[in-house]
């Protein structure tokens, strides 16, 4: 399971980036350190980035 934290800070990153979800994964299995510096054993598949987006925006 994924923190909030986490997802947040890969959202961040595919904002930064101009990524799309997907992508965003993508890069993210080949950076590491960054992986690392999360926490993440395991990356997210593109639609739990995308349910948390959606989710978070909804939220008043």
């Amino acid at each position: 399971m994924y923190n909030q934290p986490q997802l947040f800070t890969i959202l961040a990153m595919k904002t930064y980036l101009k990524t799309t979800y997907r992508e965003i994964v993508e890069c993210l299995e080949l950076m590491d350190k960054i992986r690392k510096f999360l926490g993440l054993n395991k990356l997210p598949h593109f639609t739990t980035i995308q349910k948390f987006f959606v989710k978070e925006c909804q939220t008043p």
